[in-house]
């Protein structure tokens, strides 16, 4: 598993361009549009699924979101191979119109509505379930590792809070996780947490070109 590559990505909505200059930063320079909020939250089930709910807080500017917006995720990493179940979609906690795609390795999501976005802050929440997710890494240990930005983003993302909430049957004594900036290094900050849930909140901007990984471990409980 390269975590430079990533595993996530979004894809611009339609309308768009597909020429943009870039600044020396990575940073699309031709758009006012930017990430202010990224809410991640992962339920590690029994059966050793993982349902994410993604809330995503962009500054609608139509330089380049009309309507609304594609969610694409890897469906695959070196010696493993996902599967992702699509649950559902809202924008502004609304239902909007949520299309799904499986296409040259990646699952698309889109969450949009049928006219124009309204110029200003738009909440896009995508649902999803990942099957093959947790790995067996002996002597009864399971592992996770998961890219929960992905570096193609176009725009950097400010704040990035992340809730890992693990199934009764994990021994709390055995979990861990962290959370580390792929380019630059650096971990994010865990704010809180005890027992089967953890809180984290990133420590510095996520440019394009970074990511946040996340690692955990655990054993079952005797």
């Amino acid at each position: 598993f390269q975590a430079e590559d990533g595993i996530r990505d979004v894809e611009r909505s339609r309308g768009l361009g597909d020429v943009y200059k870039r600044q020396g930063c990575g940073i699309w320079s031709d758009s006012s549009e930017e990430i202010s909020d990224f809410y991640i939250t992962m339920d590690f089930k029994e059966d050793g699924s993982v349902e994410v709910e993604e809330r995503i807080v962009v500054a609608v500017q139509h330089d380049r979101l009309k309507d609304g917006m594609h969610r694409a995720l890897w469906s695959s990493q070196p010696g493993n191979t996902f599967k992702v179940e699509p649950i559902g979609g809202e924008i502004d906690g609304e239902k909007c119109v949520f299309k799904t795609q499986l296409k040259n390795g990646r699952f698309r999501m889109r969450a949009s509505l049928k006219g124009e976005l309204s110029v200003g802050k738009h909440e896009f929440c995508y649902r999803y379930k990942v099957t093959r997710i947790v790995r067996a890494a002996g002597n009864g240990k399971k592992t996770v590792r998961w890219n929960l930005t992905g570096r193609r983003w176009p725009w950097g993302i400010d704040i990035c809070d992340v809730l890992l909430r693990f199934h009764k049957g994990v021994d709390p004594a055995t979990l861990g996780a962290e959370i580390r900036h792929t380019e630059g290094g650096g971990k994010i900050e865990k704010v809180a947490g005890g027992g089967l849930n953890m809180s984290f909140r990133n420590d510095k901007r996520v440019h394009d070109g970074d990511s946040l990984l996340l690692r955990a471990s655990w054993e079952d409980a005797p």
